[in-house]
């Protein structure tokens, strides 16, 4: 019985913690195409997450940037905080060997001076057709990134 009223207890604030979060002021607008373009990546060979990368890999992809209805002003700064998703999708190359990779990321964006500079922060999906490339292997094909 104690666990079931803790265990309650844990949703009813979890619940009232999200509909505050949710339901403070801000200034909200429509969902707009912030930027879309072309990008282009390479990788040495250098150590990843305590193992060595065994061959060079280059992305070519496509991204766009959503912004969300939802900022948030800091204070009587120019700086101010929104939400936005960053989804790309493009070409994985590696070993002789290619494949499609795509991600979704939800996140938060800080905007200052303007919006002439944006620090991007979020994690969400990775999606690879291919995730063996070689003796390479990134461990299947969905990835957090």
């Amino acid at each position: 019985m104690r666990n079931n009223l803790r265990s309650y207890l844990l949703h009813l604030s979890l619940a009232l913690s999200l509909s505050a979060a949710c339901c403070t002021p801000s200034f909200a607008e429509g969902i707009t195409l912030q930027s879309i373009g072309p990008r282009m990546g390479f990788g040495e060979k250098i150590p990843l997450m305590g193992k060595e990368a065994k061959y060079y890999f280059h992305l070519y992809d496509v991204a766009a940037v959503i912004k969300f209805p939802w900022s948030w002003p800091l204070g009587e700064s120019t700086w101010s905080l929104d939400t936005r998703m960053i989804a790309s999708a493009g070409l994985l190359t590696g070993a002789s060997e290619s494949g499609l990779m795509m991600t979704v990321v939800p996140g938060l964006g800080l905007n200052g001076w303007n919006e002439l500079v944006t620090f991007d922060a979020g994690a969400g999906p990775g999606f690879f057709s291919n995730y063996k490339f070689g003796t390479q292997d990134f461990g299947g094909p969905v990835q957090i990134v």
